[in-house]
């Protein structure tokens, strides 16, 4: 790589040679990570909009407080001035979906953003910084890609 302007680079991070694969994928894990967490922020608040229809909740007050609205809406339990049953039940299916996808990119988001995280502060370009020593060990990370029979995909290894 050659010489690089200093106003787009003005630590010297892409003319010292090689670029830092770990800073790089490092910034990268925890940009996605912050993104999976974001829609995950999105899914509990489409279930709090979900439980805020007043229908629902005029279904939900008219049952026994030991009664589940979604049970009740699957025993096709009226209840008078709510939602009808259909609705709830919609309502109840969304809203899982919904609890599903929040649950499962709150844990892959934060896997991401830690692992990131680990990732930049153990960088030969961010190490150093923070310690005054040389990073101890190098990194590798291989990407082939897979072509065949109507499938493709990447194999991604790595060594860190």
């Amino acid at each position: 790589m050659g010489p690089v302007d200093a106003s787009v680079d003005p630590e010297g991070l892409l003319s010292a040679g090689r670029p830092d694969l770990r800073l790089l994928l490092g910034i990268g894990a925890a940009g996605l990570g912050a993104a999976a967490l974001a829609v995950s922020g999105g899914s509990f608040a489409a279930i709090a909009r979900y439980q805020d229809d007043p229908g629902f909740n005029r279904y939900r007050a008219g049952l026994a407080p030991d009664d589940h609205a979604c049970d009740a809406a699957n025993a096709d339990v009226v209840v008078e001035g709510g939602s009808k049953p259909s609705r709830v039940r919609a309502i109840c299916g969304n809203a899982g979906a919904w609890y599903a996808a929040g649950v499962t990119n709150a844990v892959v988001g934060s896997l991401l953003v830690a692992g990131g995280a680990a990732l930049v502060v153990t960088s030969p370009t961010v190490w150093p910084r923070l310690t005054g020593r040389p990073a101890p060990w190098t990194g590798r990370v291989d990407v082939i890609p897979l072509v065949g029979g109507g499938l493709g995909g990447l194999l991604v290894t790595g060594a860190f």
